[in-house]
Order: structure tokens, then C-alpha cells, then sequence
């Protein structure tokens, strides 16, 4: 799943997109413990949304269909 591919609530997306961001910006600086712990915060915010269905997966297969994903969703 990508982050483009997930909707829902305007906060929970804006952070994870911010941490994301943020997670860039390390990256660029060389500073990799940071750019991870970045990556980590943002997968986080994703995992939680999903789990409490403030978020869940769009595009044409989804349309206007929100799943339960329930304890045993997982992204990798």
C-alpha cells in the first residue's frame, strides 16, 4: 500500500505526511538515525489510523468502501 493510495482523517494524513517529509530532509543531511526514526513515526501514525479506521485504502478497486482491517492488518 502507499500513502497515496490511503484516505481518511486530514490529521492523521497530515502527519504521517510531515513525518515523511521530515524523514527526507534527514536523509539529504546525512543524518540517517534521524531520516529512520522519522520513517518509524510516520509507518506509526499509518498503523494506528487503520487499526482505529480513521484511515483506510482508496483507489478504483476501493471506491467508497472502507474496510475493517481489524488487529491482523499488517503493511509489509
Amino acid at each position: 500500500m502507499r500513502l497515496n493510495q490511503v484516505e481518511g482523517d486530514k490529521r492523521f494524513l497530515e502527519n504521517i505526511k510531515a513525518y515523511a517529509s521530515d524523514s527526507e530532509f534527514f536523509i539529504m543531511k546525512s543524518d540517517f538515525i534521524r531520516a529512520f526514526e522519522c520513517v518509524i513515526w510516520a509507518w506509526a501514525w499509518l498503523e494506528i489510523g487503520l487499526e482505529l479506521g480513521k484511515l483506510y485504502e482508496a483507489g478504483p478497486a476501493h471506491a467508497g468502501e472502507q474496510k475493517d482491517l481489524g488487529k491482523n492488518h499488517q503493511l509489509c
